[in-house]
């Protein structure tokens, strides 16, 4: 929990709401993703699978901001820098067939759900404050 003597500029709060929100777009291009490989109806997967790679390239970039507004909060810290442990953990993407894809689609979306999580309980205090 965030203290008094934690207090965050105002700058810092729009950092933490926009990340946050591009936390919740991407899981929501993953959704997109896996729905697509299941169902005709999901026809823009080529621009989401773009998007998607965009939204992780944002991530990154912003992770160095989001460590100097964190920079008393070690938790929000530590789970800033699992991102990086998270993708590593699923490097090479598989080549072969959709369905190989798919399932490697199903794991990056349940890793990156349970990361999302972690990261966004260290940031609802700040969300709240």
């Amino acid at each position: 929990m965030i203290s008094a003597s934690d207090a965050i500029t105002q700058s810092d709060y729009e950092l933490f709401l926009s990340y946050n929100e591009l936390l919740n777009t991407i899981e929501e291009c993953f959704y997109y993703l896996i729905k697509s490989y299941e169902s005709m109806e999901y026809t823009n997967r080529e621009q989401i699978m773009d998007d998607l790679m965009d939204a992780f390239i944002q991530v990154d970039a912003v992770h160095s901001s989001m460590m100097h507004a964190a920079r008393s909060n070690s938790e929000l810290q530590k789970s800033i820098l699992l991102f990086d442990d998270m993708l590593e953990e699923l490097r090479p993407a598989p080549e072969g067939g959709s369905h190989l894809f798919h399932a490697y689609l199903k794991r990056l979306s349940h890793l990156y759900k349970a990361w999302k999580r972690d990261i966004q309980t260290c940031l609802l205090p700040y969300l709240l404050h």
